[in-house]
């Protein structure tokens, strides 16, 4: 994911959505893969599938270094994003295949 591409994640998902979650902070990983913190090691993944025009929204948490998929949500359309970055945010709400 490039920055262009963040700007209209930004845009879709909303910029309070972005605040709610993770107070603003975003990092980028070597796939292009942009996270943001949320808090006790846990935080949620989005990753663009070019192929579907889609999103993939991950809660992970990591410790000691190690990063674990918690939940996985597939095929999230650019309408949905916002809902579905807050709720992987939300460690105690379910979200995706497993919780």
């Amino acid at each position: 994911m490039n920055q262009q591409e963040f700007k209209t994640l930004v845009a879709q998902a909303g910029k309070m959505t972005i605040l709610a979650t993770s107070g603003g902070r975003y990092s980028f990983d070597a796939e292009g893969r942009v996270t943001f913190p949320v808090q006790y090691g846990y935080g949620v993944r989005v990753t663009l599938d070019y192929a579907s025009d889609t999103y993939t929204v991950e809660r992970t948490f990591t410790r000691s270094g190690v990063t674990t998929v918690k939940a996985v949500r597939t095929y999230v359309f650019a309408d949905e994003i916002g809902d579905a970055i807050y709720r992987a945010s939300l460690y105690r709400d379910e979200f995706g295949d497993a919780a």
